[in-house]
């Protein structure tokens, strides 16, 4: 499944802000597709992180919460 079909089924566009369980903003996606989404943070120093669907608790008010904290996101997902 490509971008567009996993925007009109979750309605989570490019640029949406993610939030960790913990109430950090993560940064924003800027890619995905069935089963993760990329996110990335930073203007100068930009990092990466994969999401997996899975880690997804909820979408609401136009921003993603996701069940991980800020420190597992960053110990467990952070992307090569």
């Amino acid at each position: 499944m490509d971008i567009a079909a996993m925007d009109e089924s979750w309605g989570i566009p490019i640029g949406t802000d993610v939030y960790t369980a913990d109430g950090e903003h993560l940064g924003s996606v800027v890619e995905g597709d069935a089963y993760e989404l990329v996110v990335e943070r930073g203007f100068f120093f930009i990092h990466d992180y994969q999401i997996q669907l899975s880690d997804v608790d909820r979408f609401e008010d136009s921003k993603l919460f996701l069940i991980l904290t800020r420190e597992q996101v960053e110990q467990e997902r952070t992307k090569s």
